[in-house]
């Protein structure tokens, strides 16, 4: 029999950190090799390139030849894989970047996928993951994270200018779609992230079957948000920095450059440490800010969704997934 190859196309804000960082875990065992960001990283360079995008995810990223052993099981996560870039705001002003260019992008992405599972992954037995998220707590989880990140706006303007792309983004009938056409629709497995809340046991042990190993052992807390109120004062924060230095699409922008060196101290001083997201919380306290996500664009994500409606596992979430 051959190897698994797990490969998790995976969406922002559902898990992706934490599976990642399960890959890495069970690779240190000795229980299962592990790609994490590379090589895929050098795959969304690749495809934005080919559709006229001057804008590189990964500048810093080395092209170097990847081994994969082939005596034990495979399993790969990139968030890139969905088509979108890790600090999105070196895109906010590209005109490029719309949710066609993004379905396009998804597409490509998928095809270079495929090729190279093809071209390295012929001694496994691969199986196409994906994990998503209901669209209001998707929303949520991605609007505060990308305020982190060094969104200024509202999250009324930010959508009114994005939904286009957030739409496309997680058009989970589009990405069932498309990679069941590419790798074979008995190859595409769908999970909610909500299993991972609700019945742990249950999410791992159907991660750990399609991977051929126990890859998830533990259900440490990683990637804790901030509150909407202590987000909030950091979207007041970069309010005021966009005023005096507007951002610009380019990793060479200082003010760009700012907010990443910003993002990956809070991603990595404070988001992955409970005790210091508790204590950014409290120093960061507003109460009166709650945010809210725009219901006409929840409703429109609901309708990409229906894919998911007779697949097992969510049955118990089809008030949040589905329209009507």
């Amino acid at each position: 029999m051959k190897p698994a190859a797990l490969l998790h196309v995976g969406l922002a804000k559902c898990a992706s950190t934490f599976l990642g960082d399960q890959a890495l875990k069970a690779q240190q065992r000795g229980v299962a090799s592990a790609l994490v960001w590379r090589p895929f990283d050098l795959l969304i360079n690749r495809a934005f390139a080919e559709l006229g995008g001057t804008v590189v995810a990964f500048p810093d990223s080395p092209p170097l030849p990847v081994t994969i052993p082939t005596d034990r099981p495979l399993i790969a996560t990139n968030e890139c894989l969905t088509g979108h870039f890790p600090q999105p705001l070196r895109l906010v002003s590209h005109p490029i970047y719309t949710g066609d260019t993004l379905k396009a992008l998804q597409r490509r992405v998928a095809e270079l996928l495929r090729a190279m599972s093809v071209e390295a992954l012929s001694p496994f037995d691969v199986t196409v993951l994906l994990i998503v998220r209901s669209p209001q707590r998707w929303l949520h989880s991605l609007y505060r994270n990308l305020v982190v990140m060094g969104v200024a706006e509202s999250a009324e303007i930010f959508f009114d200018r994005f939904g286009g792309v957030v739409v496309q983004w997680a058009d989970v009938d589009y990405l069932v779609q498309l990679y069941a056409e590419l790798f074979g629709k008995e190859r595409v497995r769908i999970l909610p992230v909500e299993m991972l809340r609700d019945d742990t046991a249950t999410f791992f042990a159907r991660v750990n079957e399609m991977a051929g190993a126990q890859v998830l052992l533990d259900n440490e807390p990683r990637n804790v948000g901030l509150s909407d109120g202590a987000s909030e004062r950091l979207r007041a924060l970069w309010g005021e920095i966009d005023r005096i230095a507007p951002p610009q699409p380019s990793w060479s922008n200082r003010t760009v450059r700012f907010k990443q060196e910003t993002w990956e101290f809070l991603h990595n001083a404070v988001l992955n440490d409970e005790s210091a997201v508790k204590r950014a919380n409290e120093v960061w306290r507003d109460d009166r800010v709650i945010y809210e996500m725009p219901r006409a664009l929840v409703e429109t994500m609901q309708t990409h969704m229906t894919a998911l409606r007779h697949i097992e596992g969510f049955e118990r979430y089809r008030e949040e997934y589905f329209s009507g």
